[in-house]
């Protein structure tokens, strides 16, 4: 079966010690396999495998179907793995990140109306990505934009005696400025990283299956342009 995998930079895995991989080889495992310790871990769509990634490169795999209990459904175990197609999706990554803290921000900004500190860490993450933008002034606007989490925490602490729905707003305006804030990483982590704790502190309800949805879109097309 077909499925999805993340490998460090130089095609290595974060665990173990295995030589790098390269296109078209397959390896196998001994020993009883156990989900999230021994064997050639997947998942079913680049999405799920992003909150397990260890490094930038994107792997189109082909795996033996994974038995009863090694599989929750985001990952899956299997003894066998073949590596299809990989492809070093660094730059989607980082721009996903920034695409989805920007779907959020306007959650920031209601409650905070002219205060761009938060949205404003996208424009210099972007212009580094660019190479127009130095690391200095990067860490400058993250660390403005730290402090805009801090004055929408303090803020959020105050309504922690009204209803749950107030409590849960609160709670959302919060999480879009951190997602800002972590979309901005750059070096400070692996562009996996980035994206993925990007998109876990902005989805909520319906825009987690929108973000879902543009991820495995752009993740996708990239293995499909790299395959070509």
């Amino acid at each position: 079966m077909k499925a999805y995998h993340f490998l460090q930079a130089d095609m290595t895995s974060s665990f173990g010690r295995e030589p790098p991989w390269t296109e078209g080889e397959t390896r196998k495992v001994t020993g009883g396999l156990i989900l999230g310790q021994w064997g050639y871990h997947s998942s079913p769509s680049p999405e799920k495998a992003l909150q397990l990634a260890s490094g930038p490169v994107l792997c189109l795999v082909e795996v033996d179907s994974p038995h009863p209990g090694l599989s929750d459904g985001e990952i899956q175990c299997s003894r066998r793995r073949t590596l299809l197609t990989a492809v070093n999706v660094e730059q989607e990554l980082h721009e996903l990140a920034c695409r989805i803290a920007e779907d959020v921000l306007p959650l920031y900004e209601a409650r905070f109306p002219g205060d761009l500190r938060p949205r404003q860490v996208i424009v210099v993450k972007r212009r580094w990505l660019k190479g127009e933008a130095t690391y200095e002034e990067l860490d400058a606007a993250r660390n403005a934009a730290r402090n805009a989490i801090r004055d929408a925490e303090a803020a959020a602490l105050k309504v922690k005696k009204k209803t749950e729905a107030v409590r849960a707003a609160a709670s959302d305006v919060v999480n879009a400025a951190w997602a800002a804030w972590w979309a901005a990483s750059g070096v400070l982590g692996n562009a996996a990283e980035v994206a993925g704790s990007t998109a876990w502190r902005a989805s909520r309800g319906a825009s987690q299956e929108k973000h879902e949805r543009w991820i495995n879109e752009t993740l996708l097309a990239a293995l499909e342009a790299q395959g070509q």
